[in-house]
């Protein structure tokens, strides 16, 4: 809506992204901060394939004054790698981007080496994601691929402040204990660090925090399972006394908003008390977790 009024004034594209820049956060005046708005995640095909797929989403690139800030919307195309340039007898580090100078999302392709690094990718473009891409690959799977993003915002809006991780790689519960959750694999993450289950807050706020682990059916149920959100190691939310079934799935949700300051902690626990160890499910998107800033305090 905003390039439909300039063009109705009259102005050529330059003047467009120039009055884009003003309404967006700056690095310096004029200067938009390079960085997405929303979405513009990576993953693979619904089957692994020498392609991956583009998530609906905004991003931003201003690599100077004058040219003016280009925006990325909606993509969600399928992008395809290795046709052109497949993959020899040694691994090689891809970035997919999105490039201001063509506006399109393209491959910025690296060189095969057995210790690869990544292309050099100029500030006219916004990195999405890393593929890093074994020798002789055919397929580019989700567990290949780092998340690259950095965010932006609109002019005057709070820095934001969130963290978005799905758990892929399981976790063996054991019996009647509560038990950190750790090996989320990271989706999104900002003004957070997290190691080894542990999310450390960076900015001051108010979060909400939601999401949800996943048991799977048991043939003989017995026993509960539960869910446990703790701040600084205190209790803030619990889902517990929920037992298995033979046939589906125990889900446990996690639904709570709080207050936090620079340094608060954030971790999962899980429970059960079947008389044995369980599992967490695996599959990609049953346990995941949305750590979001709100407000400030």
């Amino acid at each position: 809506m905003v390039v439909s009024e300039y063009h109705n004034g009259g102005n050529a594209e330059a003047d467009e992204k120039q009055g884009l820049a003003a309404l967006l956060a700056q690095s310096s005046p004029g200067i938009a901060i390079t960085g997405v708005l929303y979405g513009l995640a990576v993953t693979q095909t619904a089957t692994a394939s020498g392609s991956v797929q583009i998530s609906q989403g905004a991003g931003v690139v201003q690599a100077s004054l004058t040219s003016g800030a280009s925006l990325l919307t909606n993509p969600a195309p399928t992008l395809d790698v290795f046709t052109a340039n497949p993959m020899g007898g040694l691994p090689r580090y891809d970035i997919v981007a999105y490039d201001a100078l063509t506006a399109t999302v393209k491959v910025f392709v690296g060189t095969p080496n057995a210790t690869p690094t990544d292309p050099t990718v100029p500030n006219t473009a916004l990195k999405l994601f890393r593929l890093r891409n074994g020798a002789n690959a055919t397929t580019i799977p989700n567990a290949n691929m780092d998340d690259l993003r950095v965010y932006t915002r609109l002019a005057g809006t709070d820095a934001p402040a969130y963290s978005r991780r799905v758990q892929l790689q399981g976790k063996n519960v054991p019996d009647s204990a509560w038990t950190v959750v750790d090996g989320w694999a990271g989706l999104e993450t900002a003004n957070f660090t997290y190691a080894s289950g542990v999310w450390t807050v960076q900015v001051p706020g108010r979060y909400a925090i939601g999401g949800q682990l996943v048991f799977g059916p048991n043939a003989s149920p017995a026993g509960q399972r539960g869910v446990r959100l703790l701040q600084n190691g205190n209790l803030v939310h619990e889902n517990a006394g929920r037992r298995a079934d033979t046939v589906y799935n125990t889900y446990l949700p996690i639904v709570t908003s709080v207050n936090a300051a620079v340094g608060d902690t954030f971790s999962v626990q899980a429970y059960n008390s079947q008389g044995a160890t369980q599992a967490i499910v695996t599959a990609d998107g049953c346990c995941h977790i949305s750590i979001t800033r709100v407000s400030g305090t």
